[in-house]
């Protein structure tokens, strides 16, 4: 073990820290350390750190962090958890009335909807369920999120079986407009992009390629 200083005697390191380790190649690994006073200095720092963790979780002089730390955290997950619930419930809602007033065409309605802000998994839950809530529709759902455009399509059993419609292939031409690609099964499909400009343009391409199918 070489620093690349030496000195006359281990006493002259005084205390040795780790702080971090990893591999730098094949049977090869990286050590960064601090010594004497940095290290003393560190470790202060990081009891101080642990004592104002312990007087915000109110634990008592004898209470380890961890355990309550690991219980919080497990309350966050559940707590999220119910959020997304939440969310997605109001979102259905809100889609469930625009997929009753949708248009129309050869008894299969063509649905389209813009819903900056979600990702990409939660237009995906919405999509599987709205193609339950109608016989046959085919629809898209649009987000552009953090400058990223998200698209899902899909198409209900009916839609697909007698109007021959094919999600994955109705959101691949869609994705071109939005500088993107992506695919998927006649069901359900989804595609990114780079360009939230072109989603005007990808809903346009959606409806008329939905429209020709059932012309």
């Amino acid at each position: 073990l070489c620093g690349g200083t030496h000195v006359g005697n281990i006493g002259q390191i005084g205390m040795v820290k780790i702080v971090s380790e990893s591999s730098v190649a094949a049977g090869i690994r990286r050590i960064e350390a601090v010594t004497g006073q940095a290290a003393e200095a560190l470790l202060w720092q990081e009891y101080r750190n642990l004592q104002e963790i312990k007087n915000l979780l109110k634990l008592k002089a004898d209470e380890q962090a961890g355990p309550k730390i690991k219980e919080l955290l497990d309350e966050k997950k559940v707590l999220d958890k119910q959020l997304q619930e939440s969310r997605l419930s109001g979102l259905l809602n809100q889609l469930s009335a625009t997929l009753a007033s949708a248009e129309e065409i050869g008894g299969c309605r063509i649905m389209t909807e813009q819903l900056d802000g979600l990702g990409g998994d939660e237009l995906r839950q919405a999509a599987v369920a709205l193609r339950e809530q109608a016989s046959c529709v085919a629809g898209l759902l649009c987000s552009v999120t953090d400058g990223k455009v998200f698209l899902v399509g899909f198409a209900s059993d009916e839609a697909v079986k007698s109007k021959k419609l094919n999600a994955g292939k109705l959101v691949k031409e869609a994705a071109a407009c939005v500088k993107g690609g992506g695919g998927g099964k006649p069901e359900l499909a989804t595609a990114g992009g780079k360009y939230p400009d072109g989603i005007g343009k990808a809903i346009e391409t959606f409806v008329a390629s939905v429209k020709s199918a059932l012309a």
